[in-house]
């Protein structure tokens, strides 16, 4: 996969999806800016600063939050999940083992893919993941190591898909 650190395919720069929106137009409010992207996708830009965790990306595709350096994310639970049935992760688990159909649907199409983060640093500020796929942090940091691999598996078992990349 192109977005895989080790592939001979790998793409040297994950490309920003259009349209590209600075988090200043939304108060500094990231999930505002977030929920105002297109269905499609886009790029969300936040300058040097502090920024109130707490985010989500649920069932969206094609999405990139960019920082640069003195971008903190502070606090918060921070979510890239495939549907809102996700927060609850054991409750999905036992859906999908149920045979539960909606559940099912989800871990078979995995709506949530090509998500980036760069040059971010998450104070306090767990990533969850789940029913995802090709999740790329690239020179991103965190603060508490314990907070960069949770919840990274789909109910099916499978790992989720990924990586992170430091800048070079």
């Amino acid at each position: 996969h192109r977005f895989h650190p080790s592939s001979s395919s790998r793409a040297e720069e994950t490309p920003s999806p259009g349209p590209v929106l600075g988090v200043e137009e939304f108060g500094g409010d990231i999930q505002r800016a977030i929920d105002s992207l297109p269905p499609g996708g886009g790029t969300i830009h936040l300058p040097a600063g502090e920024y109130e965790g707490g985010f989500r990306v649920v069932g969206r595709s094609n999405v990139r939050l960019t920082g640069e350096s003195g971008t903190i994310i502070r606090g918060g639970e921070n979510h890239i999940i495939g549907s809102e049935r996700n927060l609850d992760y054991g409750a999905f688990c036992e859906a999908v083992h149920r045979r539960d159909e909606e559940a099912r649907r989800i871990v078979r199409e995995l709506p949530t893919r090509h998500i980036v983060m760069r040059d971010l640093t998450f104070d306090d500020s767990p990533v969850r993941l789940a029913s995802c796929r090709h999740v790329v942090f690239e020179g991103c940091r965190f603060q508490k190591p314990e907070n960069r691999d949770v919840g990274d598996k789909d109910p099916d078992g499978k790992k989720v898909l990924r990586w992170y990349r430091p800048l070079s």
